[in-house]
């Protein structure tokens, strides 16, 4: 396996979901950076197509754009099995209110690609 090397910019598209509540699918094939809009509940985030083989790690932004009561991804799916979060300090964060939240999700399979095991760590950073 060989290095990337990138002389220019890197770009990462976006997919942007509105008034998310429940479970909402948010699909890699699409990307590994999500924005929300108008959330109206906690909610929990199911990651489809992850093809992360064994061994292998990635990284999941999802920005949230919050109201007057902040609401935050609560739980991890990872094609519709729950996952354990183990948050940044041992503690589930909250949101911020009419401010800018990014949640963070480095999420590593740590069995092999026919039998994955997942390890999902949490943070949250806030801007006001």
């Amino acid at each position: 396996q060989g290095n990337a090397c990138f002389e220019k910019q890197v770009q990462e598209k976006f997919s942007t979901i509105n008034a998310a509540t429940g479970t909402v699918t948010h699909d890699l094939d699409d990307g590994q950076v999500f924005r929300h809009t108008s959330p109206s509940a906690d909610f929990t985030a199911n990651l489809t197509n992850i093809n992360l083989t064994g061994d292998h790690a990635m990284t999941v932004t999802i920005v949230i754009e919050q109201g007057a009561t902040a609401f935050i991804v609560s739980s991890i799916q990872i094609g519709g099995a729950s996952q354990t979060i183990e948050w940044q300090g041992g503690i589930t964060p909250s949101g911020t209110d009419n401010g800018f939240d990014i949640m963070s999700f480095s999420i590593l399979n740590t069995g092999t690609t026919g039998s994955p095991s997942y390890l999902v760590m949490g943070q949250l950073v806030d801007f006001a």
